[in-house]
């Protein structure tokens, strides 16, 4: 298993190949090269959440989810910044305390060492989450960005596999990284449940022409 360390210099060293090639290759504007930069960072650091609460990349993610968590409600529900900076500083106070409280101890609860976040239909779960997220972009700076997300996840699963090839078998059998399926098939159904319902959504995206009921419109 890679260290925090490891896996926080190889998704730097791959953000910066990623977002270099995108401006390179594909004529990708700086600003959204540098967002998906940031973005395969992130994601690469993601699959360690389930360390444990006292773990390093558990903190850094609750604290990213408090500081995002007030400009997504801001910006969907803009009629709270009629309220002035009262009321966007109940939001940012009432964010914090849900992500540092609520939030984090679901995760906890629902997640272990190496299981269903360390699966590749939780990187899948990642790029679907991250291509909603960022609903304002235009299609190709979309996928671009969410397609950041797919990498810097799959990069933190691939160095934790070649990490964890133990030639002595001293040590143990080591729980598998690159799985296709949880721990339990509860953790299973959940990943499996939630890819599709995400891929729903980032389909009808991609083909405005699907109905909600899964039909075509004429």
């Amino acid at each position: 298993m890679a260290r925090h360390q490891s896996h926080f210099t190889f998704s730097t060293f791959l953000a910066i190949g990623y977002a270099v090639g995108g401006v390179l290759a594909f004529r990708i504007h700086p600003e959204f090269a540098l967002l998906a930069s940031v973005v395969v960072v992130v994601a690469g650091l993601l699959p360690n959440v389930d360390n444990g609460p006292g773990a390093g990349p558990a903190k850094e993610f609750i604290g990213f989810i408090a500081a995002l968590a007030p400009l997504l409600i801001i910006e969907n529900f803009p009629g709270l910044k009629a309220g002035g900076i009262a009321r966007i500083s109940l939001v940012v106070i009432c964010s914090y305390l849900l992500a540092r409280i609520i939030f984090s101890r679901i995760v906890f609860k629902f997640t272990s060492h190496r299981g269903m976040i360390h699966s590749i239909p939780a990187a899948l779960i990642c790029f679907e989450l991250v291509y909603i997220l960022f609903w304002d972009l235009l299609w190709r700076d979309r996928l671009y960005v969410a397609t950041a997300a797919l990498v810097g996840f799959l990069g933190h699963l691939f160095l934790d596999a070649t990490t964890n090839i133990e030639i002595t078998g001293a040590e143990g059998k080591k729980p598998p990284v690159m799985k296709l399926f949880g721990k339990t098939w509860t953790e299973t159904t959940i990943l499996y449940s939630t890819a599709l319902v995400l891929g729903w959504f980032v389909a009808r995206d991609i083909y405005p022409q699907l109905s909600l009921y899964g039909g075509i419109r004429y």
